[in-house]
């Protein structure tokens, strides 16, 4: 998965339909901090915050 990341890790990443916020969490564990996480699932919000992933939003 590492090589669909951009090499600058201060861009935006913007996950749309993010679920729980996996690529937010692996993204932030590769060293990136710019990350938003959108996903329409109250349930998936809910369940990335019970996972301590930051940045996750109901939308």
């Amino acid at each position: 998965m590492r090589q669909h990341f951009p090499v600058d890790k201060g861009v935006a990443i913007l996950d749309l339909g993010c679920g729980h916020g996996a690529l937010i969490h692996v993204a932030r564990e590769l060293g990136y901090r710019n990350l938003r996480g959108v996903d329409g699932s109250p349930e998936q919000v809910a369940a990335a915050r019970r996972l301590g992933i930051e940045g996750v939003e109901a939308g």
